[in-house]
């Protein structure tokens, strides 16, 4: 997850546009994270193993100095074994990047 959020900041260096960025960040996650499976009708399905949102990815930007934060809060369902339990879990991903030019 956060190598996709990396390569998203990297990204920002080309692409000034933050919703191509937020598409980009979600098509990765779909090409990496998509499972098959089948519906509680035996029906195949393409989802993935957790829940998040357009809204919940933010990207903010900063002029001076040049510079880029994304942020990801996603939830994901995680079977607890002891207890025989599933628990919904938030986790909250971060990458930023420098975007200033290099200076030789």
């Amino acid at each position: 997850m956060n190598g996709i959020l990396r390569q998203a900041a990297n990204e920002c260096y080309r692409q000034p546009s933050d919703e191509a960025v937020k598409q980009f960040i979600v098509n990765r996650l779909h090409a990496t994270f998509e499972v098959a499976g089948e519906d509680k009708i035996g029906r195949r399905e393409v989802r993935m193993p957790f829940v998040f949102d357009e809204g919940d990815l933010q990207i903010q930007r900063t002029e001076v100095p040049r510079y880029v934060n994304i942020w990801l809060t996603y939830q994901r369902k995680v079977k607890l074994p002891l207890v025989n339990e599933e628990r919904t879990l938030t986790f909250n991903d971060h990458a930023e990047q420098d975007l200033s030019p290099v200076k030789w």
